[in-house]
């Protein structure tokens, strides 16, 4: 039989083509992603993702 375990939830920032991308992980494997023209647009959207989902905040640059 398969391990079953979930993986722990992520939430990642990258550029592509312009646009800041957020993906979600979720713990059953789920994959979500949502494009933003601006960087902090995204990574205010990332961070209220981390917290939703109860993962820590990466420290400040």
């Amino acid at each position: 039989m398969a391990d079953t375990k979930p993986s722990p939830p992520t939430v990642e920032i990258s550029q592509s083509l312009g646009e800041w991308v957020v993906r979600i992980v979720t713990t059953d494997g789920n994959t979500y992603s949502r494009a933003f023209e601006r960087e902090s647009d995204a990574v205010a959207f990332a961070v209220n993702q981390r917290l939703h989902l109860g993962l820590q905040l990466p420290p400040p640059d």
